[in-house]
């Protein structure tokens, strides 16, 4: 469950936005069995996994996004070709600031905050204590060890389903594209 919401938190927040300011400070007795929650969960070990992974993530894409800036540039071959020689070397250079931002959007006293009030402000005081009570068995124990397990091979049973309507839909939204880019200034896309 909260490594759901880790997984919601750096892959659709783009800006790992998190919101500093809170509503109303939880109830304490919330928040002491929150905290017990938190402790079964490990979500010291979850955020340093989700930072990895956006990290990883962030850094994937941005390099992509240099290939294609390279690409549209109008660089010419020897241009395109140095460049491309040279980004083997680029993610090395980028990566520590990544890092950082991450480290610097995410801190744990602020995700442990956030967790508290969220939680707190969705779930009463004795559903906290059922959650708590069921993470703190061998079974809850499972169920958050194989949760990403569990998603995973979900998400397997879709793969070739996926990778059927990939073209289709790519097709579909690059006629758009170039449909959106005609109307707005004319221009197309090679």
């Amino acid at each position: 469950m909260i490594r759901r919401w880790f997984a919601l938190i750096a892959l659709l927040s783009g800006m790992f936005w998190l919101p500093t300011a809170v509503a109303d400070a939880p109830d304490p007795e919330k928040t002491a069995v929150l905290q017990s929650l938190l402790q079964h969960l490990n979500v010291s070990q979850q955020l340093k996994e989700s930072r990895k992974t956006a990290v990883r993530q962030t850094l994937d894409q941005y390099v992509q996004s240099m290939r294609t800036q390279v690409i549209l540039a109008g660089y010419t071959d020897e241009q395109r070709a140095k460049v491309n020689a040279a980004m083997a070397d680029f993610p090395a250079q980028i990566q520590p600031v990544i890092e950082q931002f991450v480290a610097d959007a995410m801190p744990e006293d602020l995700v442990r905050q956030r967790l508290v009030q969220v939680y707190s402000d969705n779930f009463t005081l004795d559903e906290l204590k059922e959650l708590d009570r069921f993470y703190s068995t061998p079974a809850g124990q499972k169920e958050y060890r194989l949760t990403p397990q569990l998603a995973s091979d979900m998400m397997a049973g879709f793969k070739e389903r996926i990778q059927k309507l990939v073209p289709n839909y790519s097709h579909t939204i690059n006629e758009k594209s170039r449909q959106f880019l005609h109307t707005a200034c004319g221009c197309n896309i090679p």
